[in-house]
């Protein structure tokens, strides 16, 4: 995750000072990389700067990556004028902007909310020696971190804010929820138990963070499955965990995959019949559950059918949404080749952003979309701004080739009529 730095024979007191900065900033330096895997140069070849420009410098490039400019183009209709939050630098802000947007919702009366960022750094998504264990562990904990900052705003009591005292995590099964609740590590010595680091009681039904799976006990499933369940609690017997309880406030899902999807649709209508016995509306959050991913999944062999999307993904709205890409570009002229990044980024309630990498982790607004817009538009939007039009005929021929007779996913395709809601693009 650390970057190199640049070292020369005129930069050795820059070194120095870079070295003498404390650890916690440099790791808020170094966490950049879950958002931009592009090296960042710290050093200058001018010696140490003035106690002046370190403070300056420290007051204004923390968050580095950041909206720089005006925004070039908007697209769609007036999403409204008002101050846009720049893409998060450190995990923390992430998780900030995301307790922020899920607040906000809920005040606006919104219950069943998305929330999707990268959960590692690019470096570590994209490595080989990752597994899926690492992307489960960190997702864990960013889960109870968010939990946290939930309650710790509605302990203080802000006007407007929604009771999130109690809050229950829900694991795709049993096995996952145990091993999120074991004090010992696994054995491929990957992280685990992070929710006894938080408490003896974390995990129990006297805790304020809950544990649950989304299949209520160990009799679930079929029998190979309560066997090797069994054998993971290494004992005969299996605990009842309901994960529906009356006193829960806020349900967050998190690591279900696409074939467990149809249990978290089984589990949000569970809760929506106990919130409708008890005069309630608790809200349900997808936490990092990668649903783009998992919408091109549906329809295919063994995978639930793409009803799925029209009569209950297309109800959660994403409150908190970074999802990055990297592109490149063929040119018929010098370089040839253009290598470019961005990312879609949206707060709730605010509109769309479609970000261009301008270098050094700096992010460029060159769109905005009141309605969620399609990857092919991203895409599209971000070309233009690295490439100068008139650099190819894209209404030609070769344009045509290059583009493809459909530029949005099937979903993306899919009209309003089709679905029960339209709460996935607003």
């Amino acid at each position: 995750m650390l970057h190199s730095l640049a070292y020369s024979s005129c930069n050795r007191e820059s070194v120095a000072w870079i070295n003498a900065v404390p650890v916690p900033v440099r790791r808020s330096i170094h966490i950049l990389d879950a958002f931009s895997s592009a090296p960042r140069v710290l050093c200058a070849c001018r010696g140490p700067p003035s106690l002046r420009t370190q403070r300056g410098s420290f007051a204004r490039r923390f968050p580095e990556i950041r909206c720089t400019g005006e925004t070039e183009r908007r697209i769609g209709p007036e999403p409204g004028q008002g101050k846009k939050s720049p893409p998060p630098s450190t995990f923390y802000q992430a998780l900030t902007q995301a307790v922020s947007a899920v607040q906000t919702a809920l005040q606006q009366g919104e219950r069943l909310l998305e929330i999707e960022f990268p959960p590692l750094p690019s470096s570590i998504l994209n490595s080989s020696t990752s597994s899926a264990y690492d992307v489960i562990d960190a997702n864990t904990r960013l889960a109870f971190d968010f939990a946290k900052l939930l309650q710790e705003i509605s302990l203080e009591k802000r006007p407007g804010t929604a009771p999130c005292q109690r809050i229950a995590l829900i694991f795709p099964d049993m096995i996952e929820r145990n091993r999120a609740a074991s004090p010992k590590p696994a054995k491929n010595g990957s992280l685990s138990g992070y929710a006894s680091s938080f408490g003896n009681n974390v995990g129990t039904d006297e805790a304020r963070i809950r544990l649950a799976a989304l299949r209520p006990g160990f009799e679930a499933g079929n029998l190979l499955q309560r066997l090797l369940q069994a054998n993971i609690r290494g004992d005969g017997g299996g605990d009842r965990i309901d994960p529906v309880l009356s006193d829960d406030d806020i349900f967050i899902v998190i690591g279900a995959s696409a074939q467990e999807l149809v249990d978290v649709e089984k589990f949000v209508q569970r809760v929506e019949e106990a919130d409708k016995a008890g005069n309630t509306r608790r809200p349900v959050i997808l936490f990092n559950l990668q649903l783009d991913v998992s919408r091109g999944d549906l329809g295919l062999p063994a995978f639930p059918s793409r009803a799925l999307h029209h009569r209950f993904l297309c109800r959660f709205l994403p409150v908190y949404y970074l999802r990055t890409r990297s592109y490149s570009r063929s040119m018929p002229r010098p370089p040839y080749v253009v290598n470019y990044q961005g990312a879609i980024f949206r707060v709730y309630p605010e509109p769309y952003q479609v970000l261009l990498e301008t270098g050094n982790g700096r992010y460029r607004c060159v769109a905005e979309y009141a309605m969620r817009p399609t990857l092919h538009d991203a895409k599209q939007v971000l070309t233009r701004a690295v490439i100068p039009s008139g650099n190819e005929d894209e209404n030609g021929s070769f344009g045509f080739l290059r583009k493809g007779f459909q530029t949005a996913t099937w979903w993306e395709r899919a009209t309003a009529d089709r679905s029960v809601s339209n709460k996935w693009r607003e």
